[in-house]
């Protein structure tokens, strides 16, 4: 049996709505429901525990047959440290040396969060647990932890450029295939 890949970010947020850090914050709800349907058949979910992650799949199972779910804290947000729950703005205003045009630097570290290696080493855990099964598997989980699966998957060398230029919508289920065709992504 082979294996594919689909990603699904959560459901937006007011947090998101209001350009807040939500980083790890596990008790964020969404704003909205909305139905989330694939044409894809999904054999198996891994979903971060945090509570928008979960309400995301509880729209997805509504429409769809029940799916094995697997809850696991290796899909959390990248950790923020201190900003979150802060208005982005005024956190890159205040910190101009780790923002480029009101982005975050990748490979610098938030006051008291995690580090760009930690990061990284947390998505490589969750791909090696990914190496044993087999199917089309649903990946629900936030913003940057999918990018940095994305482009671990694909081998791509991480740039800031590279980093910026991807934003997963929010409530939408993307296979692997339509991501790499979409942003074009270079090898390593």
């Amino acid at each position: 049996m082979s294996k594919n890949y689909f990603f699904l970010r959560h459901l937006k947020t007011s947090n998101n709505t209001k350009q807040i850090i939500n980083g790890r914050s596990l008790t964020q709800p969404i704003e909205n429901e909305k139905q989330i349907t694939t044409p894809y058949c999904i054999d198996l979910i891994y979903c971060s525990d945090a509570l928008r992650c979960r309400q995301t799949i509880d729209c997805y199972l509504k429409t769809n047959h029940m799916v094995p779910i697997q809850y696991s804290k290796l899909l959390y947000e990248r950790d923020m440290g201190i900003w979150e729950g802060k208005l982005k703005s005024s956190i890159a205003s205040n910190n101009p040396g780790l923002f480029v045009n009101g982005r975050f630097r990748l490979f610098s570290t938030p006051p008291c969060g995690e580090s760009y290696v930690d990061f990284k080493n947390r998505a490589t855990e969750f791909l090696k647990l990914m190496n044993k099964v087999n199917g089309n598997i649903l990946i629900c989980s936030h913003n940057q932890f999918l990018k940095m699966l994305l482009l671990i998957l694909n081998n791509t060398i991480i740039t800031q450029e590279i980093w910026n230029s991807i934003n997963f919508p929010y409530g939408e289920i993307l296979s692997l295939e339509e991501l790499l065709l979409k942003d074009k992504l270079p090898k390593i």
